[in-house]
């Protein structure tokens, strides 16, 4: 789950630094986080309540 949080904020951020937001980043960044995500969210085990 971080994974995805550091993948956006070097594709926004590091866009926004450099002073060339290009949409093809843009559109990478939240299309490879959503993926990963979903990675997460199926191989990721519940917590156990006792």
């Amino acid at each position: 789950m971080d994974v995805v949080k550091y993948l956006l904020t070097a594709g926004f951020v590091g866009s926004i630094i450099s002073e060339k937001f290009d949409y093809r980043v843009g559109i990478f960044s939240i299309l490879g986080a959503t993926i990963l995500y979903i990675i997460a969210f199926f191989t990721i085990p519940p917590e156990k309540e006792e």
